[in-house]
């Protein structure tokens, strides 16, 4: 992929979080997601955001909701499909999502969804959340989770 390239995809899904915004101003996925969310990282295959974890997304326990988390997992791979593979219409088929640390607001965390496999019907991808750390790279990893969706649009 040529720089140019790379940064018209991301481009794309900076402006698609931000079009999710205009569209939907007090939806849920928007309330947590959009003002703090950006994707900074593309390859064929992989798109990687970065989000600064807003209190709003904590349970009573101090750390980030396990539902707030799966959100995020659900929502960006759905969006790295869209840029990635240019598919749109697509409904989850399955999702499940393991937690390895606890996240806590105000950590930045990096995001990198994989589009594993698409084939005529189902959408396969994986995404890693990590602590991001001060030198901009991947810290610990925080969650793991694997995205099913099913195709609703004609052939991919």
């Amino acid at each position: 992929m040529t720089p140019e390239q790379t940064q018209e995809k991301l481009d794309k899904a900076n402006h698609f979080i931000k079009a999710s915004y205009d569209a939907v101003p007090n939806g849920f996925v928007v309330r947590y997601l959009a003002g703090n969310t950006k994707a900074v990282e593309v390859t064929n295959s992989t798109l990687t955001f970065e989000i600064v974890i807003p209190d709003t997304m904590n349970n009573p326990m101090g750390s980030v909701h396990g539902g707030a988390i799966a959100t995020i997992i659900d929502e960006l791979t759905t969006i790295a499909h869209y840029i990635l593979n240019g598919t749109m219409l697509h409904v989850s088929t399955n999702l499940s999502v393991s937690y390895v640390s606890a996240i806590r607001q105000g950590d930045t965390i990096l995001c990198e969804c994989v589009s594993r496999n698409v084939g005529k019907t189902l959408l396969f991808s994986t995404a890693y959340i990590y602590r991001k750390t001060p030198e901009g790279a991947r810290g610990q990893l925080l969650a793991f989770g694997k995205h099913t969706k099913f195709s609703m649009e004609p052939k991919l």
